[in-house]
């Protein structure tokens, strides 16, 4: 794969200096694996409203909090697997109407760049608990401003080349993700905030 990046001057001399750079990207350099989900993914996901979450799932620790609630870890009972449990409060029946849409959207897309959905909750207080593959590896934010972190071109490159790809397969499907900024971005996108 070959990949043009833009250099800040962005001005070409006439001594023929170009202005972007060429690079040759290793066929071997991954950012994030194309591993296995270690579930199947279901053709249809509806949110339950008659189970509970606490009967199929144990809730572990908390990995996250967004502007829509919680995210925890959790196994699931009957095999083990370990998942993530999005708790998004539902303030009004239009937030609800929302999330079933997202949910329904989230059910079709299936790409190694996107955290796939695996099922789904109503709380007896009304909120919703989606359970999804379990992103590692933290949020892209973090290490951006983490002086620390040595964040190479290549590997920005990279990881918007991926990031790019889950966009286009998004928009190949005639749906526009709304809401896209650095920190819910793991390694793979989340698509409901």
């Amino acid at each position: 794969m070959v990949i043009f990046t833009a250099l800040p001057s962005g001005i070409s001399s006439d001594e023929g200096n170009r202005d972007y750079e060429i690079y040759q990207v290793p066929s071997n350099y991954v950012v994030v694996d194309d591993e296995q989900l270690p579930f199947e993914i279901k053709d249809v996901v509806r949110i339950r409203a008659n189970e509970k979450f606490s009967k199929y799932y144990d809730c572990m620790d908390e990995l996250g909090e967004g502007k829509f609630g919680k995210v925890y870890r959790c196994r699931e009972k009957a095999t083990g697997l370990e998942l993530a449990a999005k708790r998004i409060k539902i303030k009004r029946d239009a937030d609800r109407e929302k999330v079933e849409r997202e949910v329904a959207i989230m059910t079709k897309l299936r790409h190694p760049r996107i955290a796939q959905i695996y099922d789904a909750f109503a709380t007896p207080d009304n909120d919703v608990v989606l359970i999804m593959e379990i992103v590692t590896g933290g949020e892209l934010f973090d290490r951006v401003v983490d002086e620390n972190y040595i964040l190479t071109e290549l590997a920005v490159v990279m990881i918007v080349c991926q990031l790019c790809e889950a966009v286009s397969y998004i928009h190949s499907k005639n749906i526009v993700h709304l809401d896209i900024k650095v920190i819910p971005m793991l390694s793979r996108l989340c698509i409901i905030g």
